[in-house]
């Protein structure tokens, strides 16, 4: 079996710490109450980025004082607020999925926070581009980026950080085929923040450890991990982040043919996906889901040495997998991920070779090429 797509880049946090960390409503309500205090002020761009930030499983509310926090900046123009809250945008575009959008605020706020001299949020924001970047498939300025973050993080005196830009760099050695690497920088991270005390990072580097030993084939330590980091996403109230363990799940029993238990937990992945409005998950599921169903259609076809849909099975399953990969590449195509509609044209191709229809094959098999080409 060809190997599934993995998504092993998960929601970035702000400020270093996940906004659902303080995000009760008792605590909200306070900050709304200390809004209500104050002028036209600092005080009151604090307060504003605090809300922004307590509102992280509430991002439409989020990015609301996010906008009023930057149009308070611009007009006191202050630099530094200023490049603040595009971040923090942008981090709200990046947890939807929209890269393209996080890279445009980002290297605003980036220019902005050199100009004002912020070492650590020019950390932040290089390591938040990095990893757009490699959601988007573009992993040599990926790299770029993040191994300026790390540098970046190491004049800031920020272990969390480092271990951060650790973890997204596993992800370009990843695509680069260098999985041995890929487990040391993560195993690497995942020791810094366990000794740091920091949860949400460690749940995140439990599910990366563990989506990372799957690719390499051990599955035994590859689900003891991903159970352990679905339990501490669990733990913390991250549906985004149980959602990443559990797709992870699925990935590795995929690996293993257990087909019926794949699909269970994909299942339970785009649920959640399409409850926290994670686009870019949910075409990673609909991808790996039309894997599936394209590698029941081959089994098929090696037991009856059938093909081109004559056994029923053989033709419903081709259909399935059609219908899945038509989703992702709606989505993928929507958020300019290019790895993803590299390999699910791919794939697609040989879904319709396989029923026959050769011009919808070449078709496939020519967007494929193209964009592996570009």
């Amino acid at each position: 079996m060809k190997r599934l797509l993995i998504l092993l880049t998960t929601l970035a946090a702000l400020w270093h710490y996940p906004a659902a960390a303080r995000s009760t409503p008792a605590y909200r309500d306070s900050l709304k109450t200390e809004l209500a205090k104050t002028g036209q002020d600092t005080n009151r761009l604090w307060l504003l980025r605090d809300l922004a930030n307590a509102s992280g499983n509430v991002p439409d509310e989020g990015l609301e004082y996010c906008r009023q926090g930057l149009a308070l900046a611009n007009k006191l123009k202050n630099k530094k607020f200023q490049a603040a809250f595009l971040h923090q945008i942008a981090a709200n575009h990046f947890g939807r999925g929209e890269h393209k959008e996080a890279i445009e605020f980002n290297k605003r706020a980036l220019k902005l926070a050199q100009e004002a001299d912020r070492k650590l949020l020019i950390a932040e924001i290089l390591l938040h581009i990095g990893r757009s970047y490699i959601d988007m498939g573009s992993y040599g300025t990926s790299y770029e980026y993040l191994s300026k973050a790390r540098k970046a993080y190491a004049v800031a005196n920020d272990t969390l950080g480092e271990a951060e830009s650790l973890s997204a760099l596993a992800g370009v050695y990843q695509s680069q085929g260098n999985l041995a690497k890929a487990l040391e920088y993560r195993t690497t991270a995942l020791a810094m923040v366990t000794d740091l005390g920091e949860k949400f990072n460690r749940a995140q580097l439990l599910v990366a450890v563990g989506a990372t030993h799957s690719q390499m084939g051990n599955y035994t330590k590859a689900i003891e991990y991903l159970e352990l980091g679905k339990a501490a996403q669990i733990e913390l109230g991250s549906k985004g982040g149980v959602a990443n363990a559990l797709f992870n799940i699925a990935n590795t029993y995929a690996e293993q043919k257990n087909y019926k238990k794949a699909a269970d937990y994909f299942l339970q992945t785009v649920a959640l996906a399409q409850e926290v409005d994670d686009k870019s998950l949910q075409a990673y599921v609909f991808a790996n889901i039309g894997s599936i169903y394209l590698e029941l259609a081959k089994e098929n076809i090696s037991k009856n040495g059938e093909r081109h849909g004559v056994n029923t099975d053989i033709s419903a399953n081709l259909k399935r997998s059609v219908y899945f990969f038509d989703k992702a590449i709606s989505i993928a195509s929507e958020l300019g991920h290019l790895h993803v509609l590299e390999s699910v044209h791919q794939k697609l191709a040989e879904a319709y070779e396989l029923s026959g229809d050769y011009k919808l094959a070449y078709e496939a098999h020519q967007k494929y090429a193209t964009i592996h080409d570009s």
